[in-house]
């Protein structure tokens, strides 16, 4: 009676951590580096792992004999067709990457975040992969801890930010972008500098935003009346935000945008109001993608050493796999500040 009863709900790392009084992180650790775990505690855990039938992580444990080294990973579905640079050139690294490590990229493709789960689920009870790959983290995203349940790691490009389960990822430090980018207006004579971006919904905008304030505030500039955000999914809307930068009295001399696409369309609000980009108003993108380098003057922006990230994702899919890394590694890289013609020097009259 009591295999019929587990067959019919299979036991999961949240009951085995129940059982055994400890926490899921513990449990996870126990199963992969088990050194990292008190003898006493170790037992108790192998003894809840024992009474509810659980099977741990049964792709890492195959891993020397029938893995499949292959990593899945969901391409993000983009607004209205229009491609991602950014996406792009990350997913070419990370195949790359993966390949001379003897592993593949399985791509993937969902709508929305409940269809993604399903794909998942889809791909785990087939064995089609050994670990996955997430980008675009929410604030409590569920992914990382409901693959942790069926024992599959996962590594995201993007920290986690706000839920207790620890995952592991790989982010690129925005705030110190926004920072650097504050510094170099502010060398220029800027001090009305404004911060453009993306609902605070989106974590990766919110990280970027503490950056921008932190800055102007350390320099003994105002933020009042300097934020404006909106949804910017094309170029149309992107416009329509940038445009509430122009609408107060004192109108800034220097802008930040969260992306590179409202950093486009700033000049393009500015440029209708007879503004000259560089000389009027200085402009800083994040992303360094190729619109900067098309745009007229070229766009400073903020790089994200993207072929880096690609690196240290696989570095940690395959160490978690192998047993050598835990499953909450956690890797901050730095970007760089591309200065090109879109900033320049506050004319006295600012």
């Amino acid at each position: 009676m009591e295999e019929i009863e587990r067959s019919a709900k299979p036991p999961t790392l949240a009951m085995v951590a129940a059982r055994a009084g400890v926490g899921r992180q513990t449990v996870s650790y126990a199963l992969n580096m088990p050194q990292r775990v008190a003898p006493q505690t170790l037992a108790k855990v192998r003894a809840a792992i024992d009474e509810l039938g659980y099977r741990p992580n049964r792709v890492a444990r195959s891993l020397r004999t029938q893995a499949t080294r292959t990593i899945g990973y969901r391409i993000q579905p983009t607004p209205h067709g229009v491609p991602s640079p950014v996406l792009d050139r990350f997913v070419h690294a990370l195949a790359g990457t993966a390949r001379r490590q003897g592993y593949n990229i399985l791509l993937c493709a969902a709508e929305d975040d409940g269809e993604e789960l399903e794909v998942y689920d889809e791909l785990i009870r087939t064995a089609a992969v050994d670990a996955f790959v997430l980008s675009d983290p929410v604030y409590d995203d569920p992914r990382p801890a409901w693959l942790a349940e069926r024992g599959v790691p996962s590594v995201s490009f993007g920290r986690i930010w706000g839920r207790e389960h620890a995952s592991a990822w790989v982010d690129v430090d925005g705030a110190a972008g926004t920072r650097a980018a504050v510094d170099h207006l502010v060398e220029l004579g800027h001090r009305q500098i404004a911060f453009l971006g993306r609902p605070e919904d989106r974590a990766t905008v919110d990280d970027r935003f503490r950056g921008w304030k932190s800055a102007v505030q350390d320099h003994g500039l105002s933020v009042r009346g300097r934020v404006v955000r909106g949804p910017a999914e094309s170029l149309g809307q992107a416009r329509e935000v940038a445009a509430r930068l122009f609408g107060g009295k004192r109108p800034p001399t220097a802008v930040v945008a969260s992306h590179d696409l409202l950093a486009i369309a700033c000049y393009h609000e500015a440029t209708r109001r007879g503004l000259r980009i560089g000389d009027d108003l200085s402009v800083v993108g994040f992303d360094d993608s190729l619109p900067a380098l098309m745009a007229q003057p070229a766009l400073t922006s903020i790089n994200q050493p993207l072929e880096l990230v690609g690196q240290e994702i696989v570095r940690l899919v395959v160490g978690i796999l192998a047993g050598e890394l835990p499953p909450d590694h956690e890797v901050v890289l730095q970007p760089s500040l591309v200065v090109r013609e879109s900033t320049r020097p506050a004319t006295p009259h600012h």
